[in-house]
């Protein structure tokens, strides 16, 4: 008789079972998720390692136990069902527990042993010599406009009230790459009306509202590949990534597009609010550029099918006319899997952005 057990999550003791996928008397295999849980830093997802019939869930939903509990039992195909056929009912069933380690909106995904969450990549990975911790300033050009990096004072995106950093991603959290075939797409995005306009307001909060109103009208992107199928999701979550301090910080908007930008603003500077607490991610926007990169090349994380790329807002050449102009400008990159998405789709959706940013200035 083999067995589901709760994954270990880095730096965390417990989590909490939000929902089972499966019921007894499924037949499972390798890779096939099994249920959603959470801990203070997010949901994730959790797999099966194993082939088998579900005998028995041993953990209820809603209930919050440490990590390494049984929470199934997975018997052998070709095994007899004990108790003339029936399933065997388990000795106790944990239950929900009063209190759960739910509260927070950062999310960090799971290094998974013995049970993996979508996350993790069986492949091995090699040992890294530490690196410093001191990064130098970005060079700009004269005249440059960029974002400050977070962390200063002047970053409308600064922890409110935050002085410590959020943890930084375990490397071997990170899926591998050959694991999705996709394929990347980019686009300059002109802001130079945006900034004009609301030129108090961060244009980054802007592009992540033009982000989720996109994806909600090109359906094909947001949703999740289970079992080898693609399922929209009318509700759109996003997974916005940002640096903070030395650590990589995660904010889940749960319904994202339908969040006006000043509630946007204040969900991405506030890491204390429980807003998004529980709500699985449909995408996921790296907001890298703040320490001068141009183009972010998006890691997809299953079960989303595409990852978006923003980098710094800086000036750039534009051609108008028969001369050039400069204005601020971002880079866009997407990252698609190319299973079920086709590169029409990808270049539609980042039109989108573009026309609803061109909106969002003349508001």
């Amino acid at each position: 008789m083999g067995e589901l057990v709760m994954p270990a999550f880095l730096g965390l003791r417990e989590a909490t079972v939000v929902k089972w996928l499966v019921s007894p008397g499924e037949r499972l295999k390798p890779g096939r998720v099994a249920l959603v849980v959470e801990t203070s830093r997010g949901a994730s997802l959790v797999e099966c390692t194993r082939s088998g019939v579900l005998e028995a869930i041993l953990v209820e939903e809603g209930a919050t136990v440490p990590v390494g509990t049984k929470l199934a039992e997975i018997r052998d195909e070709k095994r007899p069902r004990t108790n003339g056929g029936a399933p065997s009912a388990p000795a106790r069933t944990l239950s929900a527990s009063p209190t759960s380690g739910r509260g927070e909106t950062l999310a960090v995904e799971s290094a998974a042993a013995p049970a993996r969450t979508r996350s993790v990549s069986p492949a091995p990975v090699k040992k890294r010599e530490a690196r410093s911790r001191e990064k130098p300033e970005p060079v700009r050009e004269e005249g440059e406009a960029s974002i400050e990096a977070p962390g200063s004072r002047r970053d409308p995106l600064g922890e409110d009230g935050a002085s410590e950093p959020a943890p930084i991603e375990h490397p071997r959290a990170k899926p591998s790459r050959f694991e999705i075939p996709h394929f990347h797409l980019g686009r300059t995005i002109d802001l130079d009306a945006l900034v004009r306009r609301h030129a108090e307001e961060d244009p980054r909060v802007a592009i992540v509202a033009a982000i989720a109103r996109a994806l909600r009208v090109a359906k094909g992107l947001n949703g999740h590949l289970v079992d080898g199928g693609f399922e929209p999701i009318d509700e759109v979550n996003l997974r916005v990534e940002l640096i903070r301090g030395e650590g990589l910080a995660a904010r889940i908007l749960a319904r994202a597009d339908a969040l006006a930008r000043h509630e946007l603003a204040a969900r991405l500077r506030d890491r204390s609010s429980a807003e998004g607490a529980g709500a699985l991610p449909t995408a996921t926007v790296s907001m890298l550029g703040e320490h001068g990169i141009d183009m972010v090349f998006g890691r997809i994380r299953p079960p989303e099918v595409v990852a978006i790329g923003v980098g710094r807002v800086a000036r750039r050449v534009f051609p108008e006319g028969e001369s050039v102009v400069i204005h601020p400008s971002a880079q866009l990159m997407v990252t698609a899997d190319a299973r079920v998405v086709d590169e029409r789709m990808a270049a539609r959706f980042l039109e989108l952005v573009d026309v609803f940013l061109h909106e969002a200035a003349r508001a």
